[in-house]
């Protein structure tokens, strides 16, 4: 869904709003063979799940002309929550006392808040875009194998330069950079805590 409005200054707000779901559902299949002939698979283990998903977003953006540029302003939030189940199946079938370590619900839920402004204009040959992106988002897992829930709170800044020069009739020099000034690696927006396996 989405709507504009046009002012008398020619500057526009527009929002949209977007909802989204998708029921997610497979399996993998594991296969233990024998070595080092491989001619015998003595145990096969089957990891079938669903994991259905549900999002939406919500965006309000003004766009005015200032000077030889334009000015862009909006916020944005977008959250989504997933129910997964997940189940293990073991063929033959034999007695197994840690199997719910293998077996349960994930459930989480995610939030994020954004706001963001940008300026592009031309100055003479050179087109450029500088903005910033501000976003706080938040996270919750719920597992049934653990009976605390994990949260995750962040706060990222993300600036943003794009320059472009033709230099030719058919060539163009084009600049873009952006980074975020909080980089995160991939362990720390996992809010559940690895466990180190000592034993192989």
């Amino acid at each position: 869904m989405d709507y504009v409005l046009t002012f008398h200054d020619k500057s526009t707000l527009s929002a949209s709003a977007l909802y989204e779901h998708a029921n997610l559902i497979g399996s993998t299949l594991n296969k233990n063979i024998n070595l080092p002939d491989k001619n015998m698979v003595f145990q096969q283990v089957i990891n079938p799940y669903t994991n259905p998903i549900s999002g939406y977003r919500f965006k309000l953006d003004h766009s005015i002309s200032i000077g030889t540029g334009k000015l862009e302003s909006g916020y944005q939030f977008r959250s989504d929550h997933q129910d997964g189940k997940f189940d293990y199946e073991v063929t033959p079938n034999v007695p197994q006392s840690d199997i719910s370590k293998f077996r349960g619900t994930a459930k989480s839920t995610n939030h994020i808040n954004a706001l963001y402004s940008q300026y592009g204009g031309k100055l003479s040959e050179l087109q450029y875009v500088a903005g910033l992106r501000y976003e706080y988002a938040s996270r919750e897992v719920i597992l049934s194998s653990d009976t605390n829930h994990h949260h995750l709170d962040q706060s990222n800044l993300f600036p943003s330069i794009n320059l472009l020069f033709p230099f030719k009739e058919t060539w163009n020099l084009k600049v873009d950079t952006a980074n975020g000034c909080n980089e995160t690696i991939i362990f720390e927006l996992n809010p559940i805590p690895e466990e180190n396996i000592q034993k192989l």
